[in-house]
């Protein structure tokens, strides 16, 4: 590509070192990439249009949040034994969004990574998977913490909002998130609930710990709250008539019910319903009086959202609206611009010594190009192809189909593509 400017490498580290690439001026990942261990973090997706005519189709600031636009950056990480803590600290820094890692997390653990990712939401889910953690995109920060935590954050906060009458002052209160170094979270528990004028009834249940200094942006005092008890598994209840609150475990997954109205070009029936709920996993739906009733994690719901808006309406058992079903693609050359919707008909990849598990590829492909993913497991069981088997691969310039078969026909596998829904399962002997 042309016109083209990269922002130069920076140490940003007080010991270990530690670099990361800010987004390019255009806004577009160049070629470049350098060999890692995390596989895919250097798939780059190079639509085929030079870089003025990328920046005229970024979305406006009215259809995505300043917040996602930093998610979605270009991001590189060259990490060499870089204690955790301060790795995040200096690439929430350069990123332009904080992360706040849970107690629980060892901070001080030396992480060495490699990785020019396509965004920085793509390179914190491969660091995350290479700890064992979870991510939660809580704007305007990113949490990592236990997967379970990381699961049930937003959905917490989203329900004790929820929870707050509509005339309640409690809702318009906002405020950074922030305390000095060795402080204890029953101070800042008891600072945050005298902001809201409230007195904690069971303090003393919340183990003692000194917290690091914390500096992060305004956000609602249930987000506040939420965020500092979700390391102890806790969440909590007020009671209004006497102007307490208590901190309570959580006893169950936290789910919200949302109602929304069914597309006009989609029939209503039971059979539909339960479609979408495989394609989005933990929702329940039903379909009532032109409206679709779902309940599930917040994060599922708006992707149910998603699906019923028309911004990705392909799910994984091939279910489309009958008006915009691609064609399938069976591991062949995908179709042209003219004939369908196809998604990736423009994009052409380039991955260099890609390496990992069979299984582990796969899924973050497929999480990486946000596709509905299915496997035969037990048919690939039967016929020896084992998903924990290590792999490498490339591609130069490819469709999403020709990357797909680098990954999937050494293994002696093939693939059924339908827009974003793609099905795995042993190629014919």
């Amino acid at each position: 590509m042309t016109g083209q400017k990269r922002m130069p490498l920076r140490d940003l580290s007080a010991g270990g070192k530690l670099f990361c690439r800010p987004v390019c001026r255009s806004g577009v990942m160049g070629r470049s990439t350098a060999a890692a261990s995390v596989v895919l973090a250097f798939l780059v997706g190079l639509p085929l249009w030079d870089a003025a005519t990328s920046r005229a189709a970024e979305p406006s600031p009215s259809a995505t949040s300043d917040y996602e636009r930093r998610l979605e950056r270009p991001c590189g990480v060259f990490w060499t034994e870089v204690p955790l803590r301060r790795g995040l600290i200096r690439l929430g820094e350069v990123q332009g969004v904080p992360i706040f890692l849970d107690r629980r997390v060892d901070p001080d653990q030396r992480v060495t990574l490699s990785l020019e990712a396509p965004s920085l939401r793509q390179a914190l889910e491969s660091l995350a998977e290479k700890l064992a953690l979870g991510v939660s995109y809580f704007e305007p920060i990113v949490y990592l913490g236990p997967p379970a935590a990381a699961s049930r954050l937003r959905t917490l906060a989203a329900l004790r909002q929820d929870e707050l009458p509509p005339q309640d002052r409690r809702r318009a209160l906002r405020k950074p998130a922030a305390w000095p170094a060795l402080r204890t979270p029953r101070e800042i528990l008891r600072d945050l609930c005298g902001e809201a004028g409230l007195s904690p009834e069971n303090l003393e249940d919340i183990p003692h710990d000194l917290w690091p200094e914390v500096r992060l942006p305004a956000m609602p005092w249930t987000d506040r709250m939420t965020l500092v008890l979700i390391g102890f598994d806790r969440t909590f209840q007020i009671d209004s008539v006497r102007n307490t609150v208590v901190f309570v475990p959580i006893t169950a997954e936290p789910t919200l019910t949302w109602r929304l109205p069914l597309p006009a070009d989609v029939s209503g029936d039971a059979v539909l319903a339960q479609r979408w709920q495989e394609a989005v996993p933990g929702v329940r739906a039903e379909i009532a009086g032109g409206e679709v009733i779902a309940e599930g994690p917040l994060e599922s719901l708006e992707r149910l959202s998603e699906l019923l808006r028309g911004a990705d309406r392909t799910v994984p058992n091939g279910l489309t609206p009958a008006a915009a079903a691609p064609p399938a693609s069976p591991g062949g050359p995908p179709p042209s611009a003219a004939e369908t919707t196809d998604p990736f008909v423009s994009r052409r990849f380039l991955v260099r010594q890609g390496q990992g598990t069979l299984g582990g590829v796969i899924r973050q492909l497929a999480m990486q190009l946000q596709m509905d993913l299915q496997i035969d497991a037990d048919a690939l069981a039967s016929r020896g192809i084992r998903l924990d088997q290590k792999i490498t691969f490339s591609v130069n310039n490819g469709t999403v189909d020709d990357l797909w078969r680098a990954v999937l026909e050494p293994q002696g596998l093939a693939f059924e593509r339908r827009g974003r829904a793609i099905r795995i399962f042993p190629a014919a002997p």
